[in-house]
């Protein structure tokens, strides 16, 4: 009997913590809140936190302009959302992981192919794109040829080296480059990374022997290497996913959707033959470069303290960087300045590029002055001095002072565009409705728009 009561007591106390640790539990579930934004939230908040990686076929500049698949398709998300995106460009995957993990960006536009291990750590997208697999080796030591479609291995040692990504897709190929290896008799030492772009740069630098690469991750660095041989395709394909933060289901079935719809366009199949050929021509010179006159930017840009990216932005705008465009009233050349305006800053001619971005950053660094000299929001200053290169720094201030007029603060951009346009209204109310004059205002919003876009983008890629 004392056994039994002992044995019930046992049980009871057992039943007592079980309930308890449910209860913990149930309370924990309760408070939990998810840390990653939800769609519904992104659209409150209107704003798109996308981390992107500086490559060729995802995210750069070439001549000016911004390209690149990954930036493509994210805008074309955004603008049929109607959100605004957030770019925050990485060199690495582990970087970009990083900061996906830490709440810092709500998706990350990568290639990642759909894996069981990937899945435990965040949410895959559907397939944006597949591609090719590519068998890399160095051009100087090359060790496998290819007949068909198998691997036949040239070993120089008895030894050979082999870098493979963490998440590995490439199994199959993996294991009959192994199995062929043990015919030769040859071991396999393996170097596994996180990053698929840092398998290129062992090969290149012969630190391993052979690897194997998705065909997108080849375009994207190989014209930053010159003794990689990626000339054997293997047949089958593998699949390249965004990812987003695990259980954050909402983005990634919103994403999903719209990916189903927007493949079927044709505007999906032209930048796909856009940015699945690659030319090596066409992208070699573009990394870290904005344009053929970066250096002349940069200088005069230093010597009158201003942001040369600015300037070759406003430039881009201007004339798209052609130093023999010819405007109205007489504007000329890069920055799209009159001689008039130039003798005033002190430049003769405007005849050579140098003479032409010299007055442009001259200019600009006034502009920069007087908007300062108005307190205005630190990050607003571009707007300022962009939409007053465009359209006079008095058309500007006659907005400012419309908007401190009606109690709201000139300091803020968003204020102060919103002036510019209803001015411009009310003018036009006034006035004879077909008159040019009258419509400056709204231009020097769009204008102004356009410039800091571009700018935003030139300082994600590249240093002041």
């Amino acid at each position: 009997m004392r056994n039994c009561i002992i044995i019930v007591s046992v049980l009871f106390t057992l039943f007592l913590s079980i309930m308890s640790v449910k209860d913990t539990c149930r309370r924990a579930d309760e408070q939990y809140v998810p840390q990653y934004h939800t769609y519904q939230q992104i659209q409150e908040n209107n704003l798109l936190v996308v981390g992107i990686l500086h490559n060729f076929t995802d995210y750069h500049v070439h001549h000016g302009l911004q390209k690149g698949l990954q930036y493509k398709l994210i805008e074309q998300f955004a603008k049929e959302h109607s959100l605004h995106v957030q770019f925050k460009v990485f060199e690495t995957y582990q970087e970009s992981l990083h900061a996906l993990a830490n709440h810092k960006i709500d998706v990350f536009l990568s290639d990642f192919s759909p894996l069981a291990e990937g899945k435990i750590l965040f949410d895959y997208c559907k397939p944006f794109a597949k591609s090719k697999i590519v068998l890399l080796q160095n051009k100087q030591f090359p060790i496998v040829k290819i007949k068909n479609n198998h691997m036949n291995i040239i070993p120089h040692d008895t030894t050979i080296t082999m870098a493979v990504t963490a998440f590995s897709v490439y199994d199959k190929e993996i294991k009959q480059l192994l199995d062929s290896l043990k015919n030769h008799q040859v071991k396999c030492k393996i170097i596994r990374t996180i990053d698929e772009s840092e398998v290129l740069s062992y090969i290149d630098s012969s630190k391993v022997d052979i690897a194997f690469c998705s065909q997108r991750v080849v375009y994207a660095y190989l014209p930053f290497y010159q003794h990689i041989n990626s000339n054997f395709y293997i047949n089958d394909e593998v699949l390249h996913c965004w990812v987003v933060e695990k259980g954050n289901h909402s983005l990634r079935d919103t994403i999903n959707v719209w990916l189903e719809n927007f493949q079927q366009t044709k505007v999906y199949q032209s930048l796909m033959k856009k940015y699945t050929a690659y030319n090596a021509a066409n992208t070699i010179s573009t990394k870290g470069k904005i344009s053929p006159y970066d250096n002349l930017f940069k200088h005069y840009a230093k010597q009158y303290q201003v942001d040369w990216r600015l300037v070759a932005a406003i430039a881009y705008r201007e004339s798209r960087f052609n130093p023999a465009v010819e405007g109205g009233a007489g504007a000329m050349g890069l920055m799209q300045m009159v001689p008039s305006t130039a003798q005033h800053l002190g430049v003769e001619s405007l005849a050579t590029p140098e003479e032409q971005i010299a007055a442009g950053c001259k200019l600009v660094s006034i502009l920069y002055k007087k908007a300062n000299a108005k307190h205005v929001d630190s990050n607003d200053v571009p707007y300022f001095v962009a939409a007053a290169y465009n359209a006079g720094f008095s058309v500007i201030e006659k907005a400012m002072d419309y908007t401190e007029k009606y109690g709201f603060s000139s300091r803020s951009w968003r204020n102060v565009k919103i002036s510019l346009v209803v001015m411009e209204e009310e003018a036009l109310k006034k006035h004879y409705a077909g008159s040019t004059y009258f419509r400056k205002k709204k231009h020097a919003v769009r204008y102004s728009t356009e410039v800091v876009k571009s700018y935003k983008h030139y300082c994600n890629l590249v240093d002041n």
